[in-house]
Parts: C-alpha cells; sequence; structure tokens
C-alpha cells in the first residue's frame, strides 16, 4: 500500500509539472507568475500597459521596465527613441522605467540557479561562472556554442563547499576545545589563590 500511495503521488506531481505552462526564456520562477497568459503580456511595473503575448521576447522593447524582454538583449540600455524610455509622452512622471528584472534565469540544473546581467545575453561570450548550462548564448552569435557544465562545476563547488564545511567544523570544534582548556586554566589558577590566600590567613594567626 505504501508503495502505492507513492507511485501515486509521484505520478500526481509529475502531471502536475507537465500540467504547468512553461516559462518564457529567460524568466525566474519568482516571476511565472507574471507570463502565464498566453494571450497578452501586462508591463509587470506598468500594468496600464498591455500588449500581445507575441511580443514577449522578440527583441524589442515594449515595457518601459524591460519586463517583456527576459531573455535577450533588447532593453539592457534604453535610447531616448526606445518606447521603454516614453521621453515623448505627457505623463512620462508616471512611468516607471527602471528596469524590473534581475537578469537572465539560468536554471543551471546540476549546480546553483542564477541571474545573469542582460549585457551578457547573446553577446558571443560563455559566462560560465554565472551561467553554466550556456543558456544566455541561445542565439549562437558568432558562432558560440556554449556547452552546459553545469554538472562538472557544480559538482566542483560542492566539493570546496563541502571541505570549507569540514574546515570550518574542524575550526570550531579547536575553538571549543581551546575554549574549554582555557576554562579549566583558569579555574585551577582561581582554585591555587584561594588556597594560597587561605593559607596565608591560617599563617597570620
Amino acid at each position: 500500500m505504501k508503495a502505492a500511495g507513492a507511485w501515486f503521488i509521484a505520478a500526481a506531481s509529475i502531471a502536475s509539472a507537465a500540467s504547468e505552462p512553461s516559462r518564457p526564456r529567460g524568466v525566474g520562477p519568482e516571476f511565472a507568475k507574471f507570463y502565464k497568459d498566453a494571450e497578452s503580456f501586462t508591463c509587470i511595473s506598468n500594468p496600464s500597459i498591455k500588449i500581445p503575448f507575441s511580443q514577449v521576447n522578440d527583441d524589442y522593447c515594449d515595457c518601459p521596465d524591460g519586463s517583456d524582454e527576459p531573455g535577450t538583449s533588447a532593453c539592457s540600455y534604453l535610447s531616448p527613441l526606445s518606447p521603454s524610455t516614453l521621453s515623448d509622452t505627457t505623463n512620462k512622471d508616471q512611468i516607471n522605467s527602471t528596469q524590473v528584472l534581475p537578469g537572465f534565469y539560468c536554471k543551471n540544473k546540476g549546480h546553483q540557479p542564477s541571474y545573469v546581467p542582460y549585457t551578457s545575453v547573446n553577446d558571443g561570450f560563455c559566462d560560465y561562472d554565472l551561467c553554466c548550462d550556456g543558456s544566455e548564448e541561445w542565439q549562437g552569435v558568432g558562432g558560440v556554442k556554449c556547452q552546459n557544465k553545469c554538472d562538472e562545476i557544480g559538482k566542483e563547488w560542492r566539493k570546496k563547499t563541502e571541505s570549507r564545511q569540514r574546515a570550518l567544523n574542524n575550526a570550531n570544534k579547536k575553538r571549543k576545545e581551546y575554549t574549554n582548556e582555557a576554562q579549566r586554566l583558569r579555574k585551577e589558577v582561581e582554585d591555587r589563590i584561594k588556597t594560597l590566600q587561605t593559607q596565608l590567613a591560617a599563617s597570620e594567626m
């Protein structure tokens, strides 16, 4: 029964994951809720602005906050000619033109998920320190092909992390030993002082 129950839970989890719509390229899980509507997209910091969902990741800035381009570098630098600055509009003081997303989201399966700056997306260089799966170079600019090195990098990272943790544990153990030894020596000195004081008092009587 337990095995059957475990199988049912696993199957339900897989079905649930399969039923969830995939996130657009570059979107982190904490921002997925903004990209659920398959028909239209509402700019995150400017909800009064809506665009067709087909314009998400089309390599052109439509939202003032750049939220419509989570997977490209289109909004990394905003010029006065870009709609995202809305420099010629009358209500520009009411527009939030601050980049709302932290960067291009790299899943980095086998290691740690991370965000890479938009200026590094499709720039022709593999940023393995932040995006070990190479997904930020999806366009293959200049013929670059970034291999997924997350298993290798993740393994090395975990090895170093475990080594640092062992060193920290050993240091804490040593510190505790030294603290206990210091307390023991202090008590010995205090007891010796009391003994000498008692002997001195007795000799003066």
